[in-house]
């Protein structure tokens, strides 16, 4: 069998080939081979589905143990049936009456992810990708999309250096990509839409960083997941990973040295009916304070509103907007504060109702501008201009409902 796809893990990061397999609805296997391991992972329509290792913390026992769904004697009791049965540990912890079937498809599940989130972090190794997909006969598949599965690894990364491993420089300008297909079928926490809706295409990462008042870990591992599953690119957009990508799908590339990896056999068939029964475990396999998907984010106005500021010297400002209100001003306590000697100490007030925000001009000496008019008070749309002294604003909403 040939492969279609195939080269070095330091050329082509694993986030960057699961998340061109979803978004090309790629049907295959990709095998990995690490400096001490070797894992398979299995895919239909772009859709992780199967994955398996040699690693043994890996191993069914271990994941079960470490969920506390077995203790030591009871693992003695399962390993001496195994060796008596040769039956698989999760089959004997069953039959044992130790598990139940539905803890042990639960356990399986987890497995499959736990491997693909080792896996992202590797510093190195080598990758096949063949179109075709084999799947051993003891597959327990998993129903989770790509994106949230790559935000859960990154959630999981607790190293410094493995974030400034997988980031690029600090003083790259990233902005909110448009991949309206990923956005619909990711779970984000609210904080993690916080950060996404920071990124304004103007400032580097560093001063988003500064301005978020974020622990540094906690915010790039957030960036880390959010570049990985495509919802933010670099300014202006750099399209050669995927360009790249795509040419070597057709391309023959040399095999990579050392790869030893196999596919498992013997195999099964998944019917188009099997496949749409199967539920969908992205509950099961990521946190719990991930709940909040792009059409859910979209319809909250305020979670997706901020003002953009341009300031007399051209210096670029973003302010997102998630609170009940903010007062614009010069004076110390303004949540939103600019010195210009044009903007009153209290100028103008931003409330949020259930349409959104409203901005209320607090007589200002100079009065609060908006789209070239005076106003006293009025409800911002996506896009309004507003001015005051010499600050230009514009409110913008990056996701809203007709």
């Amino acid at each position: 069998m040939q492969s279609s796809l195939q080269g070095s893990l330091k050329s082509f990061r694993l986030f960057d080939l699961l998340t061109f397999f979803a978004l090309c609805h790629k049907t295959g296997t990709l095998q990995l081979a690490g400096s001490d391991s070797t894992s398979v992972a299995y895919f239909r329509n772009g859709e992780l589905i199967f994955a398996s290792t040699d690693q043994p913390r890996f191993r069914i026992g271990s994941i079960l143990r470490e969920r506390d769904l077995i203790d030591d004697e009871q693992e003695a009791r399962v390993a001496g049936r195994q060796r008596s049965t040769e039956e698989r540990f999760g089959a004997s912890a069953v039959r044992l009456g130790i598990i139940d079937e539905e803890q042990l498809r639960s356990a399986l599940k987890i497995q499959v992810s736990e491997i693909i989130y080792d896996a992202l972090t590797w510093s190195g190794g080598d990758f096949r990708f063949y179109d075709e997909m084999e799947l051993p006969e003891q597959a327990v598949t998993i129903s989770v999309d790509i994106t949230n599965l790559i935000m859960e690894g990154a959630r999981r990364i607790d190293e410094w250096d493995q974030c400034l491993r997988l980031l690029p420089d600090d003083s790259v300008v990233f902005r909110i990509a448009d991949n309206p297909e990923l956005q619909e079928k990711i779970s984000l926490s609210l904080d993690e839409w916080r950060v996404l809706f920071r990124f304004d295409g103007h400032k580097p990462l560093r001063q988003v960083l500064e301005e978020s008042g974020e622990d540094p870990l906690d915010f790039y591992r957030v960036v880390y997941g959010l570049l990985a599953s495509n919802l933010v690119e670099e300014a202006p957009e750099d399209t050669s990973t995927r360009t790249t990508l795509r040419q070597q799908m057709s391309e023959p590339i040399p095999s990579p040295a050392g790869h030893t990896g196999k596919i498992m056999s013997p195999v099964f068939e998944i019917s188009d009916e099997e496949w749409k029964a199967i539920e969908d475990d992205t509950k099961l396999l990521v946190s719990d304070d991930a709940t909040l998907r792009f059409s859910q984010v979209r319809k909250m106005a305020t979670s997706a509103s901020r003002l953009r500021a341009v300031l007399p010297d051209g210096d670029v400002q973003l302010f997102p907007l998630d609170g009940s209100s903010y007062v614009i001003g010069r004076a110390a306590d303004a949540a939103i504060r600019f010195t210009d000697t044009g903007v009153s100490a209290r100028h103008a007030k931003l409330t949020r109702n259930e349409e959104g925000y409203v901005i209320e001009d607090m007589h200002s000496r100079n009065g609060t501008i908006v789209n070239d008019a005076p106003i006293e008070r009025t409800l911002l749309r996506d896009g309004d201009k507003i001015r005051v002294g010499r600050i230009a604003l514009e409110y913008q909403v990056r996701y809203s409902v007709d």
